[in-house]
């Protein structure tokens, strides 16, 4: 099961983005961050994130750029730096195609940009897109962090909101 840290301030945005995961049968687990700050103490297991056991690290995060106090270049630049964060892939979800430009060819490095909102079609190219980043890493095939999709695309969402 491939676990996703949706981040976005945007009750709307949040609310389109999980529909598009369902309309393509994602089967992953999705936790959503309302902001930054939650974003960076989930993924650093700070507060009530602290027990890995119930919040896993996540295999992809879809962020959200564009966010009010922590914006999402600050938690990629923060998850670039961090060694148990920097592999990561994280998608960018962004508010103009300038700002996804930036985003990729910036030194934050994300691995693919969204102009949102994310779409049915835009969780299917990503799909295709995880597994080649995932490649990227070299992981030893007995690693337990190994990608397991886009092979389990065949149920509905399940989890919760964080």
């Amino acid at each position: 099961m491939v676990r996703i840290l949706l981040v976005d301030d945007n009750p709307s945005d949040v609310a389109q983005g999980l529909e598009a995961l369902r309309a393509q049968g994602f089967s992953g687990s999705v936790r959503v961050a309302r902001g930054g700050q939650e974003a960076l103490d989930f993924l650093l297991g700070r507060g009530q994130f602290q027990d890995r056991r119930r919040h896993p690290l996540p295999d992809l995060v879809l962020l959200d750029l564009n966010m009010p106090r922590v914006d999402g270049f600050r938690v990629l630049r923060q998850m670039r730096r961090c060694e148990s964060l920097k592999r990561i892939p994280v998608v960018a979800l962004c508010g103009s195609a300038e700002e996804a430009l930036r985003a990729v060819a910036g030194e934050v490095r994300a691995n693919d940009c969204i102009v949102k909102p994310l779409a049915a079609a835009d969780v299917e190219r990503l799909s295709l897109g995880y597994r080649n980043w995932t490649l990227r890493l070299d992981l030893p095939e007995e690693s337990p962090v190994q990608p397991a999709w886009p092979r389990e695309l065949s149920a509905p969402v399940t989890g919760g909101a964080a």
